[in-house]
């Protein structure tokens, strides 16, 4: 899988894997992808946010990310066939079932991706696979292969542990002193009283 979030830098992924029935959006959970989708009852899935590129669920339930632009970006799902010729899946790739050797890719953006002509092996090799895996000996293994730097993968928004711990003490300490100041103030009307 390649993902193309509209930064200089593509994404490789690869994915081991022996369920039969599994969609490109699976394929991206079964990867451990930052992802969020908006389900649209019996018409799927919609990809509303990879690796922090994207829009929130409210606009994305509305427009798929999409504004008035026609070129504005959104998540696009490409397919690549036998002789290395992308096409655009009109269905999404909830509706699309992976198989062995598929070469797939998600782009942000509102026109053609331009994406690269690549085999099964290249997109191994580039996603730093073992040479089993990028040989295509993958009988007996499982498991994930992705090139994308650790800075994807962190989400700006969540708090770091010590911003939580910090805010945390925080906390603690004003109600430890407003606690302080109450029965100060308490002792001083008994002894007024």
């Amino acid at each position: 899988m390649i993902v193309d979030t509209g930064d200089a830098d593509l994404i490789y992924v690869v994915v081991a894997f022996d369920d039969p029935d599994m969609t490109a959006i699976d394929l991206m959970r079964v990867a451990d992808l930052p992802l969020v989708t908006v389900s649209f009852g019996g018409l799927g899935e919609g990809v509303c946010t990879i690796f922090r590129t994207g829009c929130d669920v409210s606009e994305c339930r509305q427009r798929l990310c999409q504004t008035g632009d026609p070129e504005s970006s959104f998540w696009q799902f490409w397919n690549q066939d036998d002789a290395g010729e992308w096409a655009l899946s009109a269905l999404g790739g909830g509706a699309y079932q992976v198989e062995n050797g598929d070469v797939v890719a998600w782009a942000w953006t509102g026109d053609d991706p331009q994406l690269p002509d690549l085999s099964w092996a290249e997109v191994a090799l580039l996603a730093d696979a073992p040479e089993e895996i990028v040989a295509g000996n993958a009988s007996d293994s499982s498991g994930v292969w992705v090139n994308a730097p650790a800075d994807v993968w962190q989400d700006d928004e969540s708090p770091s542990i010590t911003g939580t711990l910090l805010s945390t003490g925080v906390i603690v300490l004003l109600a430890g002193v407003g606690l302080f100041l109450i029965r100060r103030q308490r002792l001083r009307d008994v002894k007024v009283g």
